[in-house]
C-alpha cells in the first residue's frame, strides 16, 4: 500500500474545527495562554526540574514559547535582504509577520487554506510593510514557477492529505538555489505500527486533525522525488513535544484532585468552567498523547532546491 493510501485510510477531522476550542485539550491550553494568533506547540528553552517546578508560570507563558518556536524556525530559514519568502499554511499569520518585521527588505507572502485564518491574519498584521496574505492550498499553490527564494511550512504539513504533492508544489514555486524549511511531526522507527496498535490513538488524531505522519526516511524519499535535497534534519523533540507533554501530564494529574483543581483555578480563573468530567477527559487525552510522544519525533527539516 502506498503512503498516500495509508494516509487516506486513517480518519481525519475537519481542519477548520480543530482549532476552534471544541476539544477540552484545546480549551485548557487556551486558558493557559496558548494562542489565539499562534497555533503551534511552542519551543521551551527551560529544561529539567526548573521547568517542572515552575509549571504554573511556564504554562502562563505558553504564548511566549509559541513565539520562540517561530523565532527558531525563521533563524533556520535565514532570509536575506531582497528575498521573496512564502509562508505555506500560515495559520493566523504571526510567523509571516515576524519574518517581515524582523527582516526589512524581505518580501513575505503567506497563504492558508482557511479564509477565516487569512482574515484574522489581515486583522492582526495586515498593515505590515512587505507582507501580504492570501487564501491558498499548499497542494495547489496559486503562484507562478520560480517565484520565491525561501519557503517555510511550520507545524502544518501533518494536516496535508498528500505531502508529496505539497513538496512538488513547493519545489515548483522556489527558484533554483532556494530553500524550504518544514517543521513537522515524524514517526520514530516502528512508530506508525505502534500507534496503530494503541486503542486510544484516535483521540490524538481527532484532537489535531491528521491521518498519518512520515518517517525521516519517507520524508527524504519524498523530498528527492519532488526534486529537493534533504540538506539537514534537526530533532527538536526535547525542546517542543517532550517538555509540553511533561507539563500536560502534570496538569492532568493536578486536575484529578480537588486541591489540584483549586490551585489551578486560583492561578488561572479561566479554568473554572472546566467540569470534573472534562478533567477526567483531559487525563485520558494526556495518556493518549503520551503514547504518541513515545512513537513520534518533532523535527526541523531543511530542504535545498538545486
Amino acid at each position: 500500500m502506498s503512503l498516500d493510501a495509508v494516509a487516506h485510510a486513517l480518519p481525519v477531522s475537519d481542519i477548520s474545527a480543530v482549532y476552534d476550542g471544541g476539544s477540552v485539550t484545546l480549551r485548557v491550553l487556551r486558558a493557559l495562554g496558548w494562542g489565539p494568533e499562534l497555533l503551534n506547540l511552542g519551543y521551551f528553552r527551560a529544561r529539567g526540574p526548573l521547568n517542572f517546578l515552575n509549571l504554573i508560570p511556564s504554562a502562563t507563558r505558553l504564548g511566549g514559547t509559541q513565539k520562540e518556536l517561530v523565532r527558531q524556525t525563521i533563524r533556520v530559514l535565514a532570509p536575506r535582504a531582497g528575498d521573496r519568502v512564502l509562508d505555506i499554511a500560515c495559520g493566523r499569520g504571526f510567523a509571516a509577520y515576524y519574518t517581515a518585521a524582523a527582516h526589512p527588505g524581505v518580501e513575505v507572502t503567506a497563504v492558508d487554506l482557511l479564509p477565516e485564518n487569512v482574515a484574522a491574519a489581515r486583522t492582526f498584521y495586515g498593515r505590515t510593510r512587505g507582507l501580504a496574505y492570501a487564501v491558498g492550498d499548499a497542494q495547489a499553490l496559486p503562484f507562478a514557477a520560480a517565484s520565491f527564494e525561501r519557503a517555510v511550512c511550520l507545524e502544518a504539513a501533518f494536516h496535508f492529505p498528500d505531502r508529496g504533492q505539497f513538496l512538488r508544489e513547493a519545489h515548483r514555486v522556489l527558484k533554483p538555489g532556494g530553500k524550504l524549511v518544514v517543521v513537522d511531526f515524524l514517526w520514530r522507527d516502528g512508530g506508525r505500527a505502534a500507534s496503530q496498535a494503541r486503542a486510544d490513538a484516535g483521540v490524538v488524531r481527532d484532537t489535531w486533525g491528521f491521518r498519518d505522519f512520515w518517517t525521516l526516511a519517507e520524508y527524504a524519499a519524498g523530498a528527492r522525488a519532488a526534486g529537493f535535497v534533504l540538506a539537514k534534519s534537526t530533532d527538536w523533540t526535547g525542546k517542543v513535544t517532550r517538555p509540553l507533554q511533561g507539563q500536560f501530564d502534570v496538569l492532568a494529574a493536578l486536575g484529578r484532585s480537588k486541591l489540584g483543581r483549586a490551585l489551578l483555578t486560583r492561578s488561572h480563573p479561566t479554568l473554572r468552567g472546566v467540569s470534573r468530567g472534562e478533567w477526567r477527559e483531559l487525563a485520558a487525552a494526556a495518556a493518549a498523547h503520551r503514547g504518541f510522544h513515545q512513537d513520534s519525533r518533532y523535527v526541523c527539516l531543511e530542504l535545498a532546491r538545486p
